[in-house]
């Protein structure tokens, strides 16, 4: 079986048990490098060699959406995690539009990393089932049609929700 090249990349400390230290220990994974931002020529080397990018919210507050969405034009195959510690409602569709393919609460990273990243690798869309029906909830409170009926086929590949 191929291993999954990861680049993990955080801009602030992270709390134990961190996704890195995860990665780390996933035998089916092969992290390529560890990183502060997606800026920078190492980086760049290093996401034209990953499969998936695992990013924490610290890195897109940091880097800023035109950051994530010029590694997605120059990696056009790197599928992007956004492990988030906020409630991100109101941006996920701007999330999905800059290539950010996945979305995981840092609280679930024990029990989910696993299982999204090679998700993701695969070509599925990851997200939590609880923002899905919030979105859907929101969709629906808005009155009459909105783009919720539109939001499956806004999303890129095979779509799957934990």
């Amino acid at each position: 079986m191929k291993k999954i090249n990861v680049t993990y990349a955080c801009a602030t400390a992270e709390e134990f048990p961190g996704c890195a230290d995860l990665l780390y220990s996933y035998s089916e994974m092969n992290v390529i490098a560890r990183a502060t931002s997606i800026l920078g020529a190492a980086t760049g080397k290093a996401l034209a060699k990953s499969d998936v990018l695992v990013m924490d919210d610290s890195v897109l507050a940091l880097d800023g959406l035109q950051a994530v969405q010029s590694a997605h034009a120059a990696c056009s195959r790197l599928n992007i995690l956004l492990v988030y510690d906020k409630y991100i409602n109101n941006s996920i569709m701007e999330c999905f539009s800059i290539g950010i393919r996945g979305l995981l609460e840092r609280k679930s990273c024990i029990s989910l990393l696993r299982r999204a990243v090679p998700a993701l690798y695969a070509g599925e869309v990851w997200m939590p089932r609880g923002l899905v029906q919030s979105l859907r909830n929101q969709s629906t409170n808005n009155g009459g049609s909105s783009s919720w009926d539109d939001f499956p086929s806004k999303m890129p590949g095979r779509g799957k929700m934990n």
